[in-house]
């Protein structure tokens, strides 16, 4: 079969035949894979996009297919396709892996062919999926068998020489690789590649030229291998010092600390009047101002807070412009979603309470959020993503690391977070698109970047003159005889004109047969026939209508501009303008259409958009084969990990949002800690006690004991004791929920954010929900926050029946009462310490309820760290393949868009799709809203393929808005690419007739914002408002405005009550609701609307600021202007640019409030606007309203009140006389709307009698409502035990719970503690008194009257004295008896051979954590003192005239020490009493005479005397008593130890003249250090990694006695991931550490071997009392019971140290010896039980002489009170003795001949060294009177 067609039948991955075409997707490698019914259900098992990923279905068992390797032929072939494709075909077909899997080189070849293609595929750039690929290569069978093969192969002919040679280069190149991107785990196979090709091959070939590259890769080979021995798990900091920056492409586009503390970044202003000297100084100045934009903010922000918290000012007081300040957020849990793991987050409401999130840009997604825990020094970089207000409202958020490990992200650490409000995603992929940028891929430098004439000040200002104007080019496609269709522009009549224009000629079709005006024409010409057009069209002249025009006519001759199949762009600043374009193109080109971003509000645009378009694509199996088989197989493997990380996911936050259980607490309560949680409730219920809570589950009592709990008595209790003394004040909400939806800011800033991608994430995490709360249901919860408080909660329900019965019950207002404090509870930070946790466990129910919360959160928090540390690994690797899952996705799409003729993305979304909009290469790129997009923004977008750049906006209304104004002010970051084009003297169009406003209307603009604008006739005959005398009315005020809580926005409430009346009343003439908007130049004033505006009633009226109505019109606006203050600020008013667009938006009328006199006062263009309005006599102290039924009745009203008072219901005051259906009369006033009364709601008292109440009651509900049943209740008497009880009129008496005392006597013989209600008969509702009992290790306990048949924990204290002298902590239950006792919790507390005191845990290695104090006159060591000091390499210091060292400063002193005087004066004037060369000391003979002369050693008072200034304690000493002092304290057989100062002990470390003693003492301290460090070899560690790994390989390898593997597939994986997780860096950080995992890794194999054993030898099950009991039963011997004892003491035992191992927690020799003992004692606990096991199975009776050795076998096994020491073993010994005597024995111990060696532990006590130069330890015991002797000697 021919490889290359594919074409032939061959079985699919189904098992089903199917025919199909291989071509490069079906035959890859020749194996017939050919598009069949199979390949449809494996296309099915991928998870689809919508969908929670979650385990998939199992289908039935399928044929296996067996793939052939690839071929060389096909390898050939596929060398030829583009590097990405070529990657994705690598990865995703079979063939491919077969011949990696292969086990022998057969050919050079086919392994030449594979790796020239690796080569390839890494041209396509970084990414994960290359990542992934080097990774498949390096660990296949095919590449570690090269080196084998190398060393083998022979060349022979002068192809196979050619052949190795290019073997040879693509293989340097791919080692060179390697080494590169996966250094760590690759240098050992590249090390033996380069050793076998330097060793053979060079030589064989002579490739002498190659051996400079192969040099080169061993070098990073040994210099990754020296970086991975030099690895500590303790991770330092390090700090990067950046020189000051010069090139921009090499800037950090995340902010770094420099970034922030740098407070004078290098800035250029961006040049409006004149040309860049060149392209890199253009994008330099853009690049810096931008990523300026974003870091200053946070820079300011965070310095201000700093200094901030210098000064004082209280944490919740800070407040900051720049950035936003949350405190105390920590990190609750991970989600997971398609894009990798995000995490949400939990922060303080302190100050935050009253912030209207709906409204508020806080935290909006995409924002850029900073974490700190130490004051700034390091930071965390995260980004939003998904804001739900709700959620806010409760302090969370959800969000995206940036770059951060996860061992970073722990849930015990609380952070500062800042935010800055910028939109961090967009300025991240522009700024790393500007620095691509390069003079071969950026189109139209001329007129971008400039070119010079003449001498132009490159800084003029903006007003100056400017240069002279710039004709652009025609684009490189059109040429001189190009001719167009331009049918679109022309007249009905006159189509037939424009089919055949040559569109650069200047005969086209005259004006009147055009359907354009003339600017019309003149734009359009313009923008077909220059390479880069600029269209300016003012409000209400129809930009966008032009822009399709011009749309329309491109596309009707695509086949001019499309030869490189480039589609057109389209880009628009905000959705609702892009769903605009992209809807009118729909009318003249429905095909070809793709729409990229957030998912399109429009339905006729859904289908466009690319995920429905991916999705279509899918079904119709058009992808091809190597993106699906990628996507296929990377869902697999996301699919694996995700249901472990959404359990402990879903776990973790169910722990920080409702309350848990005491089961689900289990993990991390004892046993006795429930007892008294159950016990304590029981005691104070007196008996309204429920073993059953919702949905069939026990009854938590840990929410009764909370004081959230619904047992109404309890709560009755709690309060009597002062329970809820400390209760705090709760808030009341202030937010109307039923308001109106209105155009918030911050959701209109985040749909202009949201990519599709991004939406896919949001509405993963929202869908996810449900398969969350399926996880959450199989948990135990106590208290659901989730739950409405709004149901009541019934008490004294029976099993099964609680929500049909009546009872007592929680109001509404109690409920909301225990979950608010539980929210405030769960919120809190405040935990317990584990000696005061121990302590409050005891004291359970009299502990007040702050110190209960405290110990709650102490329980969850152990419970949300087990679940961390099970997701620690997997978050890695999950993150990992989602963004390989994002790059194939990536080529999915581009896919996608290569097929169309139209793409349309946002600005922002074009920014981060940069890469993609590359690989699309568009021809030609349309802006519509141009000049209000960023310049960087526009540039970041253009690629080398754009050939035509049309530019249609308005910069006279609004301009880009930065983030930071003084770079607008200073530099002009807010001059678009639209607006400089034109300053710069780029020719442009200007649309001069207007279509929109009433020419009442457009006058405002005319003259002051434009110079001239026409009115269409189409605007002459605008009809009249009903019910107000005008169109247009400007209404003044000087009422005051307020600041909002948050952010500096303004609200004015005058205001906003006079248009909510005034829309209410227009709505009340008739007008459709979304006939009427009200705009507001401040966002602040948009929740002032929201409160006064019901939803019900203002359905449909839009409420927006100016900004996020640019673009948009409506026939009524009502305009709020907000300002008015005392200082007559204006603020946003004073830019023309928003006042135009502010009154450009109305089509009929516009009604305008505000304070024009201050207006006035601050803005030429307002007060000549305002000269206009006074002319036309419009502005007015209130506004002229009529009633439509009586236009008699005119009022002028001035305020909101005053148009309900006058016309209440739209109309006057008149009654309205209409009679109801009901027969009742209307009760409105005069009104215009529902003449017929049919949506009239009747609100009088209905009265009648209710049908179905047998006592007749009347209904008291309003007329309109239904009656349904009788709400009063009665006193009704309970037919089943004749008690009285306050029941609803017509409930079913029967099923109410009856709450008065049972008097019943229970079967244990107890007095019922329970109510009537309630079942006592019923073994589920235990019986709750007290007994006590005698427990198997003989101490009593009192506990309840259920609890006596269940094992109980014994928490008597342990009497032992532990081997170290302290008491043991544990208990009687910890310590099992006396077997296994708790480790020591005491300090240390002895001295240190460096002059410290230990401070590690009594038991654990004496290593000093003290900051070291070795210093010289050079440095000082930076280490802590237990680590190995580095050795000053400097020249010693101490030289005299006499005498100089000649030794280095760390070596013993060469020469004598100088004994001559010195003579040196001293400052005072007498002679020096030192010595020559040393140091003078302070004190002098004759001034302090007293001090010097006072006998210590004896010489001191001699005239001649010496002495010496002790430099680490400033004491004056006699010299040359301090020399033999020194030099004593030195002498082999003394203690080691630095010599120390006479007078105070302080050690002598840094006196030069004592450097040779000082050093020689070093050394042995150093010495004793590596002792304690385990250090005793250099190769220590290597050989402990080795045995480790040799215990797990012959555990594996054990049999049992059958031949068969004594443990399955599943427990040996689990041994290996054990050990690897042991001996990763991570975890072992010392010798003693990993010597000590050695052990406890012994200890936990063969208790596993041992427990495996034990389940071969199956006990006997009999029945009791059967005929047919085991011959050991019938001699009194319980084999089961045996089992049972085994197998669960093993595995207690197994747990403990497995707990203690993964911990990393160091035993004592005391703990080791101890679990040595225990675990010897299971095993010949498991030879008894295999020894009488054997004999019942064999049917051999057992004597009485038998039975009695094997009771005392068992009981000196069994006993909890003696440990099984020697002295037990000896006895053991003695009794197998005697057994054999009596029958045939136990045999040969198996014990004995794998014997346990225990760790030794390190002695304590002195140290000493003997003359050999070793150290060694005397323990303390033996005091000065021991004699030690040198082991090693």
């Amino acid at each position: 079969m021919d490889r290359r067609k594919g074409r032939g039948r061959g079985r699919n991955r189904g098992g089903n035949r199917g025919r199909g075409r291989g071509g490069q997707d079906g035959g890859a490698g020749g194996h017939g894979v050919g598009r069949g019914r199979g390949d449809r259900d494996h296309a099915r098992g991928g998870w689809q996009e919508q969908q929670h990923p979650g385990p998939r279905e199992r289908g039935p068992p399928r044929e296996e297919k067996v793939y052939h390797p690839v071929g060389a032929r096909l390898l050939e072939e596929k060398l030829e396709l583009p590097p990405a494709d070529l990657l994705l075909w690598l990865l995703g077909d079979r063939g491919v892996a077969a011949l990696l899997a292969m086990e022998q080189l057969n050919s050079t070849r086919s392994i030449l062919l594979l790796l020239t293609a690796v080569k390839k595929a890494t041209e396509a750039g970084r990414s994960e999926n290359l990542t992934e690929l080097l990774i498949r290569v390096r660990d296949s069978n095919i590449f570690k068998s090269l080196s084998v093969y190398l060393n083998s192969v022979s060349v022979d002919t002068s192809r196979e020489i050619r052949d190795m040679e290019q073997l040879l280069d693509v293989l340097l190149f791919l080692m060179e690789q390697y080494m590169v991107v996966l250094p760590t785990d690759s240098h050992d196979i590249v090390s033996l590649l380069a050793l076998v090709m330097e060793s053979r091959i060079l030589g064989l070939l002579g490739l002498e030229s190659l051996r400079y590259q192969l040099n080169r890769i061993k070098e990073r080979v040994e210099e990754c291998r020296e970086s991975k021995k030099e690895k500590t798990a303790v991770k330092k900091k390090i700090s990067v010092v950046e020189e000051p920056p010069d090139n921009f492409r090499e800037i950090s586009i995340f902010p770094t600390v420099a970034d922030i503390t740098n407070q004078k970044p290098f800035l250029r202003k961006n040049i409006i009047g004149g040309t860049y000297i060149n392209l890199d100084t253009y994008l330099d100045v853009q690049f810096r101002l931008l990523r300026e934009d974003f870091v200053r903010p946070l820079r300011d922000g965070i310095k201000d807070y700093k200094e901030g918290l210098k000064e004082g000012i209280k944490v919740g007081k800070l407040q900051n412009k720049d950035i936003r300040v949350y405190h105390d957020a920590r990190i609750l849990f991970p989600e997971i979603t398609p894009q990798g793991i995000t995490h949400q987050i939990q922060f303080s409401l302190d100050g935050l309470r009253n912030i209207r999130w709906e409204n508020s840009k806080r935290l909006i997604f995409g924002s850029l959020v900073c974490l700190s825990s130490d004051n700034f020094q390091t930071l965390l970089f995260a980004t939003i993503a998904n804001r739900d207000p709700k959620k806010l409202a409760d302090g969370r958020i959800d969000v995206f690391f940036q770059g951060v490990s996860s061992d970073n992200l722990t849930v015990q650490q609380t952070f500062v977070m800042v935010e800055s409000s910028s939109y961090f995603e967009a300025y991240r992929h522009v700024l790393r698109s500007l620095q691509l940028v390069s003079e071969e891929n950026m189109p139209f430098q001329r007129y971008i970047v400039g070119e010079r004439r003449g001498d132009v000040d490159p800084f003029a200002d903006e007003d100056d003159d400017g240069p002279a104007l710039v004709t652009p080019n025609a684009p490189r496609y059109l040429t001189y005889e190009t001719t167009y269709n331009l049918t679109p522009l022309m007249k009905a009549d006159c189509k037939a004109h424009g089919k055949q224009v040559v569109v650069r000629s200047k005969s086209w079709p005259s004006e009147d047969m055009m359907d354009l005006d003339k600017s019309q024409l003149a734009a359009v010409r313009s923008a077909l026939t220059r390479e880069i057009a600029v269209v300016q069209g003012p409000p209400g002249t129809g930009k966008t209508y032009i822009g399709l025009k011009i749309a329309e006519v491109l596309l009707l001759n695509h086949q001019v501009w499309n030869e490189s199949n480039g589609p057109i762009l389209v880009l628009c600043y905000t959705n609702h303008a892009l769903d605009q374009f992209l809807e009118g193109i729909m009318n003249f080109h429905d095909a070809d259409i793709v729409r990229v971003g957030s998912r399109s509000k429009n339905e006729a645009l859904a289908k466009y958009s690319i995920s429905n378009l991916r999705n279509a694509m899918r079904k119709e199996r058009r992808v091809p084969r190597n993106i699906h088989s990628n996507i296929y197989d990377i869902r697999s493997q996301m699919s694996t990990i995700q249901a472990d990380i959404l359990g402990s996911s879903v776990q973790m936050e169910a722990a920080s949002k409702h309350v848990l259980s005491e089961r689900e607490l289990d993990v991390v309560l004892s046993d006795d800690v429930q007892d008294l949680l159950v016990g304590g409730f029981a005691e104070i219920a007196h008996g309204d006690f429920k073993a059953h809570g919702k949905k069939g589950r026990k009854k938590s009592i840990i929410a009764e004991w909370l004081g959230i709990g619904q047992s109404v008595r309890v709560i009755e209790m709690m309060e009597n004791i002062g329970f809820h003394q400390n209760r705090e004040r709760e808030e009341n909400e202030v937010v109307n929920e039923g308001g109106i939806d209105i155009d918030e800011d911050a959701q209109h800033e985040e749909d202009m954010r949201v990519t599709e991608v991004d939406q896919d994430l949001m509405d993963f995490l929202k869908n996810s929900q449900k398969l969350k709360e399926e996880i959450l249901e199989q948990m135990d919860i106590a208290f659901d926050m989730n739950e409405d408080e709004g149901g009541e909660v019934k008490e004294g329900a029976g099993q099964g029946k609680q929500n049909d019965q009546s009872g007592w019950q929680v109001s509404r207002e109690e409920r909301k009462r225990r979950k608010n404090l539980a929210h405030r509870e769960l919120r809190k930070h405040s935990l317990m310490l584990p000696g005061e946790r121990q302590r409050m466990e005891m004291l359970l129910w009299n502990l007040p309820s702050s110190e209960r919360w405290r110990l709650y959160r102490t329980w969850v928090r152990d419970y949300v760290v087990l679940c961390q540390d099970r997701l620690e690994r997997l978050q890695e690797e999950y993150n990992r393949h989602s963004r390989r899952l994002a790059e194939v996705r990536d080529q999915e799409s581009l896919h996608i868009l290569k097929t169309a003729k139209v793409v349309g993305m946002t600005t922002t979304g074009a920014a981060k799709l940069h890469t993609m909009l590359q690989d699309m290469k568009p021809s030609i790129m349309i802006v519509e809203e141009a000049a209000e997009v960023l310049e960087a923004h526009i540039v970041a977008s253009l690629t080398a393929s754009c050939q035509h750049l049309i530019l249609i906006g308005d910069h006279q209304q609004l301009r880009p808005n930065p983030t930071v104004y003084e770079l607008c002010r200073t530099y002009n970051l807010d001059i678009s690419l639209f607006e400089r084009l034109i300053k710069n003297g780029l020719e442009f169009s200007r649309l001069e007739n207007q279509h929109r406003m009433l020419p009442a209307i457009s006058k405002l603009l005319v003259p002051h914002i434009y110079e001239e604008l026409v009115d269409h006739p189409s605007v002459m005959n605008y009809p009249l408002i009903r019910g107000v005398a005008s169109n247009m009315y400007f209404i003044k005020h000087e009422k005051m405005e307020v600041s909002v809580t948050d952010g500096h926005s303004k609200v004015n409430e005058h205001e906003a009550t006079f248009l909510v009346e005034l829309c209410r009343y227009l709505l009340k003439q008739g007008y459709n609701s979304t006939q009427i908007t009200i705009l507001t130049t401040y966002s602040g004033q948009l929740f002032a609307f929201k409160k006064r505006m019901p939803r019900t009633e203002f359905s449909g009226v839009k409420v927006s600021t100016v900004d996020n109505y640019q673009g948009e019109e409506n026939d009524i606006i009502l305009l709020s202007l907000v300002r008015s203050n005392k200082e007559g600020a204006i603020g946003f008013l004073g830019i023309d640019n928003r006042v135009c667009v502010a009154l450009s938006r109305a089509k009929h009328a516009l009604y305008c409030v505000g304070n024009f006199s201050q207006l006035c006062s601050k803005s030429v263009l307002w007060k000549n606007i305002l000269t206009y309005v006074h002319r036309e006599k419009k502005v007015v102290d209130g506004i002229l309203l009529q009633c439509q039924q009586h236009p008699q009745y005119e009022q002028t009203v001035k305020d909101g009140p005053s148009i309900r008072l006058k016309f209440p219901e739209g109309g006057c005051t008149a009654p309205c006389p209409a009679r109801l259906s009901c027969g009742h009369t209307c009760q409105l006033s005069c009104h215009s709307w529902d003449p017929r009364h049919d949506q009239y709601l009747c609100r009088k008292v209905c009265g009648k009698a209710r049908p179905d109440c047998p006592h007749a009651h009347k209904c008291k509900l309003a007329c309109h409502q239904p009656c349904g049943p009788c709400p009063d209740k009665i006193l009704a008497v309970l037919p089943e035990c004749g008690h009285s009880q306050q029941v609803r009129c017509g409930e079913e008496v029967a099923r109410v719970v009856c709450r008065d005392k049972c008097s019943k006597t229970r079967e244990c013989g107890h007095q019922c503690m329970l109510i009537c209600g309630i079942d006592c008969s019923d073994q589920n509702n235990f019986c709750m008194a007290k007994s006590s009992m005698e427990l198997s290790c003989g101490h009593p306990k009192i506990v309840f009257c259920y609890q006596t048949s269940r094992t109980q924990e014994c928490n008597t204290r342990c009497p032992t004295k532990l081997e170290c002298g302290h008491p043991c902590t544990g208990s009687c239950h910890t310590c099992s008896g006396a077997r296994l006792h708790s480790v020591c919790g005491q300090v240390c507390g002895r001295p240190l051979v460096c002059g410290h005191v230990c401070r590690e845990r009594c038991g654990q290695p004496c290593l000093c954590q003290a900051k070291c104090q070795t210093v010289c006159g050079h440095s000082a060591c930076t280490r802590t003192c237990g680590e190995a000091c580095v050795p000053c390499t400097e020249q010693c210091l101490r030289t005299c005239p006499h005498t100089q060292c000649t030794a280095l400063c760390s070596q013993p002193c060469t020469g004598q020490l100088c004994c001559q005087p010195c003579k040196l004066p001293l400052p005072c004037g007498h002679p020096c009493i030192g010595l020559c060369g040393e140091q003078c000391p302070s004190k002098c003979r004759v001034c302090h005479k007293e001090e010097v002369t006072q006998v210590f050693f004896g010489p001191e008072d001699e005239p001649d005397a010496r002495f010496v200034e002790l430099y680490d304690c400033h004491h004056v000493v006699h010299a040359l008593s301090m020399d033999s002092w020194v030099q004593q304290a030195g002498a082999e057989g003394q203690e080691v130890g630095l010599a120390e100062c006479p007078v105070c002990k302080t050690a002598v470390r840094s006196t030069v003249r004592y450097n040779t003693a000082i050093n020689m003492n070093r050394v042995l301290v150093e010495r004793v250090k590596e002792k304690l460090r385990g250090e005793e070899g250099l190769q220590m560690k290597e050989e402990l990694e080795v045995e480790t790994r040799a215990l797990v390989t012959a555990e594996i390898q054990t049999k049992d006695k059958n031949g068969k593997p004594l443990h399955s597939a599943t427990e040996k994986e689990k041994m290996i991931q054990l050990v690897k997780s042991l001996l990763s860096p991570e975890k072992v950080v010392s010798i003693h550490q990993l010597r000590n995992a050695k052990e406890l890794l012994r200890f936990i194999l063969i208790l596993k071997g041992l427990g495996q054993k034990a389940k071969l030898i199956k006990p006997l099950m009999v029945r009791v009392g059967s005929a047919q009991n085991s011959t050991a039963l019938a001699g009194g011997l319980d084999t089961r019971k045996m089992f049972s004892d085994l197998t669960s003491e093993s595995v207690k035992l197994e747990t403990l140290l497995l707990t203690s191992l993964l911990k990393g927690e160091v035993f004592s020799s005391q703990q080791m010896k101890e679990s040595n003992q225990e675990v010897l004692r299971l095993q010949h606990f498991l030879e008894l039980f295999e020894f009488c096991r054997n004999r019942e199975k064999n049917g051999q009776s057992f004597s009485s002489s038998t039975v009695q050795v094997l009771e005392t076998m068992l009981t000196l096994l069994t006993n909890i009170w003696v440990p099984f020491s020697g002295t037990q073993l000896q006895v053991w010994r003695e009794l197998n003795v005697e057994l054999k005597a009596s029958c045939t024995g136990l045999g040969i111990s198996e014990v004995e001949r794998r014997e346990i060696l225990a760790a030794v532990g390190l002695q304590k006590g002195h140290w000493y060294n003997c003359p050999n130069g070793h150290v060694y330890a005397i323990g303390e015991c033996g005091g000065a009177t021991t004699e030690g002797k040198c082991p090693e000697c």
